[in-house]
């Protein structure tokens, strides 16, 4: 009898990771098309992508490049503003529903029981999660995004992934333990 519920909650972990991912990089692949919506917008990002290569490169003096005229020019446009704007706004929006999810997927697997440990539950799927999602968003970021960075840059962050989910799965195991602190506070399992 136990394995049917093995197997059960290892179907519901799968279509949680699933559907979490798949609504992740639908977001992600939204706002990175809504951040540089016009070829002007992406004329712009990569102009300046290539202004701040040069400026890093081959030891040089980066300040020439940051203070020259045209680089200025191109960071105060209305193109680079809407994008950094956008940038900054998604990451918030991003925040505030990873952390949601968070909640969410800790109170169900609280309420239902599926497990003993909903907090570990919880983590491991945002860990998986984040793996999934992000190497996803970096590979079709590169095509979506107007930086054509070399596939060096790419090996780069793909490696930068585990590490984006370790520090993604430590923020999961904090929110879920002030989560799990708030449900046992307010369900009476706690002494004062």
């Amino acid at each position: 009898m136990k394995q049917p519920a093995t197997r059960h909650k290892w179907l519901i972990y799968l279509i949680l990771t699933t559907v979490i991912s798949l609504g992740t990089i639908t977001f992600d692949a939204g706002t990175m098309l809504a951040s540089y919506p016009t070829e002007k917008h992406r004329d712009v990002a990569r102009e300046l992508n290539e202004m701040t290569k040069q400026a890093f490169s081959g030891g040089k003096d980066s300040s020439n490049v940051m203070e020259s005229d045209a680089y200025k020019a191109l960071e105060d446009s209305r193109e680079n503003v809407y994008s950094t704007r956008m940038g900054i706004g998604s990451s918030l929006l991003s925040l505030i529903i990873s952390t949601a999810i968070i909640v969410a997927v800790y109170r169900y697997f609280r309420r239902s029981r599926l497990t003993n440990r909903p907090i570990g539950a919880t983590v491991g799927i945002s860990a998986v999660t984040a793996v999934l999602t992000g190497a996803a968003t970096l590979l079709y970021g590169a095509w979506l995004t107007p930086f054509n960075d070399s596939g060096s840059a790419l090996l780069a962050l793909l490696a930068m992934v585990p590490l984006v989910a370790g520090f993604g799965a430590l923020y999961a195991f904090l929110v879920a333990k002030a989560t799990e602190w708030h449900y046992n506070r307010s369900h009476g399992f706690m002494e004062d």
